[in-house]
């Protein structure tokens, strides 16, 4: 199955005319030690109960379809070509992975027009999500954050997009990546508004695009109950395997208490050198709790499918004996990436949202599936 090529970035920042690469075939490195599924180290005190995120028991909840045990459903286009958001600016975009409070979906490289380099580009946009609809057909009721979603600016013939989300303590954060040709430059956390513009940085959040081996410039996570927070890291560039990290929720913000799971003597343990926890490359990530398991989803670049995991215990939601629900191929959904989740989502009808680059003839949108996620 031939590996997705990637999306493209404008290399005129305000124009969005240029160039960039068109393949991104990476070599898989030999795989990691086999690892030992272990107990993890005593969980710190537990931390302040975090905020209530949005009701979704209060909001209509219209019929789903439902997939057999393992299998989806394409619900269809929620944003860009041939689809419902050219009103909202959004003609041709892709990603809009809904921060986990579900009123903002996150957009990265957006056209006016409705394919790739038609119309004027924005690094990055926020679509408001209407509400009623995250647990149906996602619809999108309002732009905004046009060239100016995040406070700082992008670097000159580069980019800024998002690069993965997670709630502490009921704040909400991106981190994003700043990228020449996709190639991450550096990262840092920024606080998330649902409803205005202007994302400031988080104060000393700022890495290089070589911090941690630069198995950091994308990300996911979530909050346990267990008051640590569980985050999965690997490359923006899809060059990457995943590594497993986990802070004190009180922490989150200091990137330096971000303590990996890896190998020592022998044995798989906290607080160690990170060592990958699979030997396939991933792309997009997106880890969360749903009905008190781990469910990672996300873009595995190593097989070009979207696809789900879900296991007990977080250290485990790689492993190779943990089933695998694959979402979208490459001959479902040509030049697919992306598979977040969309808060509000259970093991039954979990919602996915799936990008497709287009370049060409091919569409630049997002897609919506509805997964049966029981195996």
């Amino acid at each position: 199955m031939p590996a997705k090529t990637p999306k493209k970035i404008p290399s005129a920042a305000r124009t969005g005319h240029g160039s960039k690469r068109t393949t991104r075939q990476r070599t898989v490195k030999s795989p990691p030690p086999t690892p030992e599924w272990g107990p993890r180290r005593s969980a710190a005190p537990a931390a302040p109960a975090v905020a209530a995120m949005a009701t979704f028991d209060a909001m209509a909840l219209p019929e789903l379809p439902q997939p057999v045990r393992g299998d989806h459903i394409n619900l269809g286009i929620v944003a860009g070509s041939d689809g419902p958001t050219g009103w909202l600016s959004a003609g041709a975009t892709d990603l809009c992975e809904i921060s986990p409070g579900g009123q903002v979906a996150l957009a990265g490289d957006t056209f006016r027009g409705n394919a790739v380099y038609q119309g004027d580009w924005s690094p990055s946009l926020g679509l408001h999500v209407k509400p009623g609809t995250l647990r149906g057909k996602v619809e999108f009721d309002r732009s905004f954050g046009w060239q100016s979603l995040y406070a700082e600016g992008w670097p000159p013939g580069g980019s800024q997009l998002p690069a993965g989300t997670i709630q502490v303590f009921g704040h909400e954060y991106a981190l994003v990546a700043r990228v020449h040709d996709l190639h991450p430059i550096d990262t840092r956390l920024v606080r998330i508004d649902p409803n205005n513009g202007h994302w400031p940085t988080v104060p000393g959040s700022w890495r290089a695009a070589d911090w941690e081996g630069g198995n950091q410039t994308q990300i996911s996570g979530c909050e346990a109950p267990d008051g640590w927070v569980y985050i999965v890291a690997d490359g923006f560039a899809r060059d990457h395997t995943v590594r497993l990290y986990h802070c004190q929720a009180q922490h989150f913000e200091d990137r330096n208490m971000w303590w990996a799971w890896g190998i020592r003597d022998g044995q798989w343990q906290w607080n160690v050198e990170p060592a990958p926890v699979s030997d396939f490359l991933f792309g997009e990530l997106s880890l969360r709790l749903i009905e008190e398991k781990f469910v990672l989803s996300g873009f595995n670049q190593s097989t070009g499918n979207v696809e789900v995991r879900v296991a007990d215990d977080v250290t485990q939601v790689l492993a190779p004996w943990t089933p695998v629900t694959v979402v979208a191929t490459q001959q479902e959904v040509p030049r697919n990436y992306g598979g977040y989740l969309v808060p509000g989502s259970t093991l039954d009808q979990a919602l996915i949202l799936v990008s497709q680059w287009g370049e060409g003839d091919y569409p630049y949108n997002v897609q919506e599936f509805v997964v049966n996620l029981n195996r």
